[in-house]
């Protein structure tokens, strides 16, 4: 990674330390220090964005694929400034697509993404801002996965053609607030990919917005098993503010919000969450697993 591009992420910590060491001194008088590796989470997950970083596994009816997330979010540092609370985090995340068709499940692509966030909460608001990279990759025998043109290229070399996948890479910015009201929440904001990789000799920087909002509704009270519903709404300038939309319908199973498993049908629409796919246009219903820790 070039030093430019982790010029974001090392201002990001850099404030976080300057603003660690300035808000300790001032918060002892309070009874409040600094903690690390805190548990909870000041900005929850967004439960419908498939894009979130998250533990869980998809199963593509439609299509006969399965889809699966192996990521996780880590608080590091949680302190005190004025009267919010503000956490820094590291998240990593995998997420793959493979056929079932075939006993060898083969994998069609696998983005993977890393990020750096500080989260912040005051009473019923909260606010994330995230630098994050993703890369992905087109998996087995690419060439012989349906509708994949737009995601390889040929090169010459003596005389021959060889096809190989295109490179896919992006760098983003995302600011996100969200709002509890009773057992609603509506959360959005702007997503900016400021460094973009389409292919390997063409960086491109324009078209590079995305608008996202999105609702979820859950049940309220300490019961073991509560009902919810989620959908997230994507609105991308590359696609001339074409919408995606992805819904949520399931119950959640676990007495806290920050540590359940959840079983859904998923119903997603849009250009397809897997990079070197994205210019695909699919409509998914899906059973999905999930697990928030």
């Amino acid at each position: 990674m070039k030093p430019k591009r982790l010029l974001l992420p090392v201002m990001i910590a850099t404030a976080l330390l300057v603003g660690a060491s300035h808000n300790q001194a001032a918060e002892q008088n309070v009874g409040y220090k600094p903690r690390l590796f805190p548990g909870n989470r000041l900005f929850l997950r967004r439960l419908a964005d498939p894009g979130e970083t998250q533990l869980s596994a998809r199963y593509l009816a439609n299509r006969g694929e399965f889809a699966g997330n192996i990521g996780y979010s880590v608080g590091i540092v949680e302190f005190r400034a004025r009267t919010f609370k503000v956490q820094f985090l590291v998240e990593g995340n995998t997420f793959l697509v493979s056929k079932l068709s075939t006993p060898d499940f083969p994998v069609q692509s696998t983005d993977y993404t890393i990020a750096f966030a500080l989260a912040a909460r005051r009473d019923n608001f909260s606010a994330r801002l995230k630098w994050m990279h993703i890369s992905s990759h087109l998996g087995d025998d690419f060439n012989a996965i349906e509708d994949v043109s737009e995601s390889i290229e040929v090169v010459y070399a003596g005389g021959f053609g060889f096809l190989r996948a295109k490179k896919f890479s992006r760098e983003f910015i995302e600011l996100q607030g969200s709002v509890v009201m009773s057992g609603l929440r509506v959360y959005g904001g702007p997503v900016w990919a400021y460094h973009i990789v389409a292919g390997r000799d063409d960086p491109v920087v324009s078209d590079a917005w995305t608008m996202q909002a999105g609702l979820e509704l859950r049940k309220q009270g300490s019961q073991f098993l509560r009902p919810f519903l989620a959908a997230d709404f994507k609105a991308r300038q590359e696609f001339s503010w074409d919408v995606d939309y992805n819904f949520q319908a399931g119950v959640a199973l676990g007495k806290h919000r920050e540590r359940q498993m959840r079983i859904a049908v998923e119903f997603f629409g849009g250009h397809s969450p897997q990079g070197q796919f994205q210019h695909r246009r699919e409509r998914d219903l899906n059973l999905l697993t999930a697990f928030d820790f």
